[in-house]
């Protein structure tokens, strides 16, 4: 029995008969039959069942020891990233459980796929034990890890691991939606056995996924747009390296002239000496990165989910540009209100290039990579700003002093760095100077692992150990605060313990100085970030050894203040192959890299301590307006009416501008409402670059001008009704179909309460089958003579019994 169960190179065929495993030893030959090559966890008595199935399995799968479960999803988690492959986790019953709840998290934000396998208390009731949550709705702690988890089960017998095992991978690793697969695992339930089918239980699995790509007809159709285009942008998302489509994306953006901006999960995508990489945009943009973006006229977000670092908080579209989104995720594919190519990014791309290679170039380029220039008017203002930003940027990278700036260390860490190596991070003030100032060697996208979409605290150190792990070819740096360090280091010692060699850059500036400087450069009061002792606050601080601290871990450690001795201590650190390297590195706290443009969304207190109005709180509304900003075309009695309701929002959307060809209605709108007016919408249109428009001119008016608005991008609330002619009702309808602009027509009785039920009544068949439909409607106040004049008005049956001839085909 032993034999068959150890034996990792049978074959179904060659096990006809039953076997009998243990829920444990189910759960250990699964995971080998999947090609998982680690277990990484800590044991207690909810666990130590799977442990002992683990420790009979060790020829074929290896076990580290933890040192703490969070961390090892981490560890886990970075593998995934390099690798597309998941690691597994166990923990005992009850904390150690829990423990693994930010871990997943982390990974579900990111979509990668691990496999949890956390304890649980008996699956045949018997309780209270030790570390059980009593419940009257029949959860368990583990129940904590529900919303975190892309797949969660509690397997209550050892048969229904059978169909669970798998179900997890194949839920795990869906392309584009990756996530932990959490199977909870009663202490009885992996002592038990039950007989296993090998045959079927250890099949051959299909893991290779096929790389989808739209019809030629869409591709065609994202062509189109390309062409028609003048100022494209490109932002990478992290996407583009899962695709292994680094070359693709850098071959699709020199064939379009479009310069890219990367997300973090994307700084990868693209080469430093790229002449199109304008490395980022948003909050922590660059300025040429910033500023193209606000300009375009198309935007290409390829395997991106548009977060508020990329969109500065919805406030980076600037130009109303149309999207194109190419993505494998459904979810992210649509946002934006793009035209979709919903696929795998490189087949995805391949597929554009092939499409446009059968078409002209809009100029002439000429090389390739570093050596790529084209003879657009664009192309130079792409790097005349690429230009100003590498001046810029100099300036920061460029500084020799000690404690050595920030900044200046990136640089020597950069140039330290190979194509074949992997540097990490995730938290403080250090993401936003690495992705301003990063230069990327690798060509394949994994030279630059940034947790950003959870932002953990504590990823760092475990991710090293996880990239080794993933890489043991690669050279692994890691570059972690010294809060960061000081919340998760304790996986240094599993390092040593498995002679697990990666560099550790520990920057030492006395506290949670990317906070710290979010209060002073936002008005907040600058409180408790610093590791000052009470009594001596911003004179003396703890002195934290993170030297000793390392060498107590069993790591090499060295000490550095500038740049010469950090360069050296990197030097020395790669030549350390049986342990982790720990370099201290001494920074300046104080003079740190402000932002360049973009807007990060940070409310601001109402009042002070006096119960003030802060004027810090009027600055921020007003920069929270322009999230949504309005605009009001027609100022007659409804047009008015909209106008006011829209100043009234207050900090929720800003009303920019209003349009009517009377001086007059203008001049009261200025004096009403302190808003910009303009005789024409095209003027609007082009100036006050609305997100949205309220479209409340005479009826006869408005099919041309929902034409003009929709070819902008903007969405449309349109006063009914559509239009007086079949011909600027099509035209309309057309130009909003083809924008996929959001419309809305004024058909506000459906919102009536009195209506609702109606129709509620109806869907539920408490009113029957309607066969005759009467409205009676009537106004407080009388009819004005426009309703006569039909260069304005289709009179009373169009402009208002449209409401009955709509309820009738609602209801």
């Amino acid at each position: 029995m032993k034999e068959e169960l150890l034996t990792e190179t049978e074959s179904a065929s060659a096990a006809p008969r039953p076997v009998r495993m243990t829920g444990g030893q189910a759960v250990v030959r699964y995971l080998i039959h999947e090609g998982v090559s680690h277990i990484l966890g800590i044991f207690g008595h909810g666990n130590v069942q799977l442990g002992q199935a683990i420790a009979e399995s060790r020829g074929a799968i290896r076990y580290l020891l933890v040192k703490n479960e969070q961390t090892a999803v981490h560890a886990a988690a970075a593998y995934a990233r390099l690798t597309g492959r998941p690691l597994a986790v166990t923990a005992s019953v009850g904390p150690g459980s829990t423990n693994m709840v930010t871990g997943a998290a982390a990974a579900r934000i990111n979509r990668l796929p691990v496999v949890l396998l956390p304890g649980e208390v008996f699956a045949d009731g018997v309780g209270p034990v030790l570390q059980q949550l009593e419940s009257v709705q029949d959860e368990t702690v583990n129940s904590s890890l529900k919303p975190v988890s892309k797949y969660w089960t509690r397997v209550t017998r050892v048969e229904q691991l059978r169909r669970k095992m798998r179900e997890a991978f194949d839920a795990m690793l869906e392309p584009g939606n990756e996530g932990p697969a959490v199977l909870c695992l009663p202490m009885d339930v992996q002592a038990e056995s039950a007989e296993f089918d090998a045959s079927l239980y250890l099949a051959p699995v299909d893991r290779v996924y096929p790389r989808i790509c739209e019809t030629p007809e869409k591709i065609a159709g994202a062509a189109d747009r390309i062409a028609a285009a003048r100022r494209p942008v490109i932002i990478a998302g992290g996407g583009v390296p899962r695709s292994g489509a680094c070359r693709a994306l850098a071959a699709f953006a020199e064939r379009i002239g479009a310069p890219v901006v990367c997300t973090q999960a994307g700084v990868g995508s693209m080469l430093g000496d790229h002449p199109l990489n304008l490395f980022s945009a948003g909050p922590t943009g660059t300025t040429a990165g910033t500023r193209m973006v606000e300009r375009a006229d198309l935007v290409l977000g390829i395997g991106t989910r548009y977060s508020d670092f990329t969109t500065s908080n919805d406030t980076l579209w600037a130009s109303r540009p149309e999207f194109i989104n190419i993505n494998i995720s459904h979810f992210d594919v649509s946002k934006q209100r793009s035209y979709k190519l919903w696929g795998d990014v490189r087949r995805t791309l391949e597929a554009l290039l092939g499409e446009l290679s059968r078409r002209p170039a809009h100029a002439r380029a000429r090389g390739t990579g570093a050596a790529y220039s084209s003879d657009s008017p664009y192309f130079r203002e792409i790097q005349e700003a690429r230009a100003d930003w590498l001046r810029i940027a100099e300036t920061w990278l460029g500084r020799d002093r000690s404690p050595i700036d920030q900044t200046a260390a990136i640089d020597v860490v950069n140039r330290h760095v190979t194509d074949q190596s992997v540097v990490i991070n995730a938290a403080g003030s250090l993401p936003g100077d690495l992705h301003r100032l990063w230069r990327n060697k690798d060509p394949e996208g994994k030279g630059y692992l940034m947790e950003y979409g959870y932002s953990t605290m504590g990823f760092e150190i475990a991710a090293g150990l996880g990239a080794r792990l993933a890489l043991p070819e690669r050279e692994i740096v890691v570059l972690v605060g010294d809060s960061s360090f000081l919340m998760a280091s304790q996986e240094l010692v599993t390092a040593v313990q498995y002679r697990i060699p990666f560099t550790v850059v520990v920057f030492d500036n006395h506290g949670n100085q990317s906070i710290r400087h979010l209060q002073q450069g936002s008005g907040f009061e600058d409180f408790s970030m610093e590791f000052d002792f009470a009594d001596r606050a911003g004179a003396e601080y703890v002195p934290v050894d993170f030297e000793l601290i390392a060498r107590g871990m069993g790591c090499r450690a060295f000490r550095a203040k500038g740049r010469e001795t950090l360069h050296e201590a990197l030097v020395a650190a790669r030549a350390v192959t049986d342990r982790p390297s720990v370099i201290h590195l001494d920074c300046e706290k104080d003079d740190l890299m402000g932002g360049y443009g973009g807007w990060w969304d940070v409310p601001q207190p109402e009042l002070d301590r006096d119960g003030k109005f802060r004027d810090r709180r009027r600055e921020y509304l007003e920069k929270k307006r322009r999230q949504v900003i309005l605009a009001v075309c027609g100022l007659g009695r409804m047009g008015r009416l909209h106008a006011a309701q829209v100043a009234a929002l207050g900090h929720r959307a800003l009303l920019a501008a209003v349009c009517d060809p009377r001086p007059e209605a203008l001049a009261d709108a200025e004096r009403s409402w302190g808003t910009a007016g303009y005789r024409d919408l095209a003027g609007l249109l082009e100036r006050a670059s609305p997100d949205a428009l309220v479209l409340a001119t005479p009826a006869a008016e408005r099919g041309p001008l929902i034409a003009q608005a929709a070819a902008r991008g903007v969405a449309i609330f349109c006063e009914k009704p559509l239009a007086l002619t079949l011909s600027d009702a099509a035209l309309a309808s057309s130009a909003v179909a083809s924008r996929r602009v959001l419309f809305q027509i004024g058909f506000q009785r459906r919102f009536d309460p009195a209506y609702l039920q109606a129709r509620r009544q109806l869907d539920d068949g408490v009113i029957g089958d309607p066969i005759l439909f009467r409205a009676v409607a009537r106004d407080t106040w009388e009819p004005t003579l426009d309703y006569a004049r039909p260069e304005v008005s289709g009179g009373l049956l169009v402009d208002m019994a449209v409401h009955d001839f709509d309820l009738a085909r609602w209801l």
